[in-house]
């Protein structure tokens, strides 16, 4: 049975490289993604890169940083042909890279060292690494990508179970407390 559920991600078939979501308790993701550091290394699982792109309000401040505009200066009317040329840069600049962030839960995680496929750098938290490819990137490219994702819910109802288990309390249509260990 679990050959089957498995085939399902990873399959010639699909046409696609697998898109697999795995939901985790919110309150212990971190455990999750350090296990999988520890199993299969810094050399060969790493988080996903997320290109943060310039919108227009960061562009507009950027364009007038650059233009030697203080904060004041930027609220301030300017001349048409100055307003012009500003509004020129900021749609030019609009939707362009202005730096890496860290996907919400992607992981790269490869057989081969991951630095002999991408760019890698260490990240901000300490003890995980980053490649520097976003997750359209990683997809087009047929690389495995995983995502562990966080649920509230799944500590909600941990706590829950856990709070019915403490105080004896039996689930409705049951005859036995509910023990969790």
């Amino acid at each position: 049975l679990s050959d089957v559920l498995f085939e399902r991600f990873i399959s010639r078939e699909r046409g696609e490289p697998p898109d697999i979501d795995v939901d985790f308790e919110h309150e212990r993701r971190e455990e999750v993604i350090q296990y999988i550091y520890e199993h299969h290394g810094r050399s060969h699982a790493a988080m996903v890169a997320n290109i943060i792109t310039f919108r227009r309000r960061g562009a507009t401040r950027f364009v007038g940083k650059a233009l030697g505009l203080s904060d004041e200066q930027l609220s301030e009317p300017q001349s048409p042909d100055f307003t012009s040329l500003w509004h020129h840069f900021v749609a030019l600049l609009k939707g362009f890279p202005r730096h890496l962030g860290i996907h919400s839960g992607g992981f790269v995680i490869s057989h081969e060292p991951l630095h002999m496929l991408s760019p890698v750098e260490p990240a901000t938290m300490a003890g995980r690494s980053v490649v520097q490819w976003c997750k359209d990137d990683i997809e087009a490219l047929g690389l495995f990508k995983i995502d562990v994702l966080a649920l509230g819910m799944l500590t909600a109802l941990r706590k829950t179970f856990s709070e019915l288990s403490r105080h004896r309390i039996c689930l409705p249509g049951t005859l036995i407390p509910i023990r969790l260990d």
